[in-house]
């Protein structure tokens, strides 16, 4: 193997950037969705604290809440649907580009070269879809509630952020 060759994660890692803006944009849905379900949990407790420590039963909050949950549902859908169709497009473009040079570098027909793409194809699709979109979510919806937390009360978000630390390790 040449030394100058690439392996095989780092080519198919190269095929990310490429469609960064639709990551972004997925991203960015995940954060508001994020942003929403605090709202909707800002609200159900401002609910609660009415009912449970004054007996009122204020229908205003709920609604917010219901709003801001409908808001948390249609970001992570929209994302979802992002995320989705930036697998679909990597896989299409990694079966255009692996297509070629297994039929020229290979001994096996055509038909055979194209169940084993189709294979390869379909394993990578949840990568791409789904791992490594929810792997930056995970990360970025994390450092949001830390930032909530830390604004909220400062313990809470500390001991947070130790545990976030954790994660990784």
């Amino acid at each position: 193997m040449n030394s100058k060759q690439e392996s095989a994660s780092r080519w198919l890692n190269k095929k990310i950037p490429e469609l960064k803006g639709i990551y972004l944009s997925a991203s960015v849905c995940i954060l508001c969705s994020a942003g929403c379900f605090v709202g909707f949990s800002w609200y159900v407790s401002g609910f609660a604290a009415l009912w449970l420590g004054d007996g009122l039963v204020v229908s205003g909050p709920l609604l917010y809440a219901l709003a801001f949950l409908t808001g948390r549902y249609l970001f992570a859908h929209i994302a979802s649907l992002l995320h989705y169709r930036a697998g679909n497009v990597i896989v299409s473009r990694v079966k255009r580009e692996l297509y070629p040079r297994l039929l020229r570098n290979s001994t096996s027909d055509s038909i055979a070269s194209t169940l084993f793409v189709t294979r390869v194809s379909d394993d990578l699709k949840p990568y791409f879809a789904f791992f490594i979109p929810y792997a930056m979510a995970s990360a970025l919806v994390s450092l949001l509630l830390s930032g909530v937390c830390f604004w909220v009360e400062k313990w809470v978000g500390l001991v947070l952020l130790v545990s976030l630390l954790v994660i990784p390790m």
